[in-house]
């Protein structure tokens, strides 16, 4: 085998690489596209451009309650984590997952949002 043959071999296989990895990454975003439709995300992502007359109609949260990103790490704000923490896990323990109001806007807390005039 010459050297020729053998640097044609090692580029036909990079190219086959090449393209088995792009044909790999469409049919995954093929994929995860779908089932970004059909599950339902679309319908609660406010970043898309045609919800940009809802998002107007959102009311953020003026305060944020939770500890400070920059702070010190001692045990008043280990015990102020773990308070927060335990609200939020009887918040969650309160849903039923695999009741069919799971995505009860009352449930997900989207009964905040002014209606549209």
């Amino acid at each position: 085998m010459s050297i020729s043959k053998i640097q044609l071999n090692a580029n036909l296989k990079i190219a086959i690489l090449i393209i088995v990895s792009i044909t790999v990454v469409f049919v995954l975003v093929v994929i995860s596209m779908r089932l970004y439709y059909t599950s339902g995300a679309a319908q609660l992502d406010l970043s898309r451009p045609e919800f940009s007359t809802v998002r107007d109609q959102t009311t953020p949260q003026s305060s944020f309650k939770g500890i400070d990103s920059k702070g010190e790490v001692n045990q008043d704000e280990i015990n102020k984590f773990n308070k927060l923490f335990d609200e939020k896990l009887k918040e969650i323990n309160t849903i039923d997952a695999f009741s069919g109001d799971v995505l009860d806007p009352k449930k997900v807390k989207f009964n905040n949002l002014r209606t549209p005039q």
